[in-house]
């Protein structure tokens, strides 16, 4: 084989191995963006989650002392029938 045939060889396997290793390279990276993204999704329902208990538990704190109001107002209104 003559030097030239080596050399064109050795370059070409150079340039496929160079090809490969970007293709795997690649490939990581969309898995690791994929996996970024799920973690996120999750993230962000998870703050939802929480966002609505917050919220919820804040509703039935006002309905507690709505109610307790409420209560009040009836008991003043049937000491004063009296």
């Amino acid at each position: 084989m003559s030097k030239v045939n080596k050399e064109g060889a050795q370059q070409t396997s150079l340039l496929d191995v160079l090809k490969k290793k970007m293709r795997q390279a690649r490939e990581e990276a969309e898995a690791a963006k994929d996996e970024a993204d799920e973690v996120r999704r999750q993230f962000e329902e998870e703050k939802k989650k929480r966002e609505d208990v917050n919220f919820s538990s804040n509703n039935y704190v006002l309905l507690i002392s709505s109610y307790q109001s409420f209560q009040m107002k009836m008991i003043n209104i049937s000491f004063k029938q009296r």
